[in-house]
């Protein structure tokens, strides 16, 4: 999911569309954009994130964690730039866990660019 796309309006209205889906996942987008801006470092071990050591963003909404399942594997200046979900179940769906983590990661790959 990539948030601060501008697409619905406003980051509010952003926000409350995919916070319906990925509150389910312990995760929740802020209201506001965070005008954040430019190349910046991953700084997570994540496996999510293996390999890459810095990605660009443009002012978009910051990810927090509702929820131990939720968790925030990068962030800068205190804002949440990429959310995953990690279930707690003993056998996980690796397929499953890797296309959401996948789709979460791209919050962080697209920022709203507005001049």
């Amino acid at each position: 999911i990539s948030a601060g796309t501008g697409s619905l309006g406003s980051a509010a209205a952003e926000a409350a569309q995919w916070n319906a889906v990925i509150n389910t996942f312990n995760l929740s987008l802020a209201s506001s954009y965070n005008g954040l801006s430019g190349n910046l470092a991953t700084n997570s071990s994540s496996p999510v994130l293996n390999g890459v050591t810095q990605l660009f963003y443009n002012n978009g909404n910051s990810v927090s964690s509702l929820g131990a399942s939720g968790q925030i594997i990068s962030s800068n200046q205190g804002q949440g730039l990429i959310g995953v979900y990690s279930s707690s179940s003993a056998v996980p769906e690796p397929s499953t866990m890797l296309l959401m983590a996948g789709a979460l990661a791209g919050l962080g790959l697209y920022r709203r660019n507005r001049g």
